[in-house]
């Protein structure tokens, strides 16, 4: 078989998940699927235009934050913590009964 794709999308780990190259996982925990015989055939990966690779490894592992996602999740955070502390009291209150 031959696979022609950008190479973003065999660098970018949230999509790579979903490639079949070299007979890896479709999806974490799923097996590798073998070859006739068993035998797992490797993948040979050919990039083109190979000197953009550094930039295209940086953006797929970089986050782009704003003031609003980062006041967005200090909200989510809070939240979150007032439900451990609630889940905390409940369980305290089971033990002592």
């Amino acid at each position: 078989n031959v696979v022609v794709l950008n190479y973003q999308y065999v660098l970018d780990p949230k999509v790579s998940l979903a490639s079949q190259l070299g007979g890896a996982p479709v999806m974490p925990g799923s097996r590798p699927q073998a070859q006739a015989g068993g035998q797992q055939e490797p993948s040979i990966l050919v990039f083109d235009e190979a000197h953009n690779i550094d930039d295209v490894c940086i953006e797929s592992m970089s986050v782009k934050l704003n003031r609003q996602k980062l006041d967005q999740s200090t909200g989510n955070l809070t939240r979150l913590n007032g439900e451990i502390e609630k889940m905390k009291r409940e369980d305290a209150g089971r033990l002592q009964e």
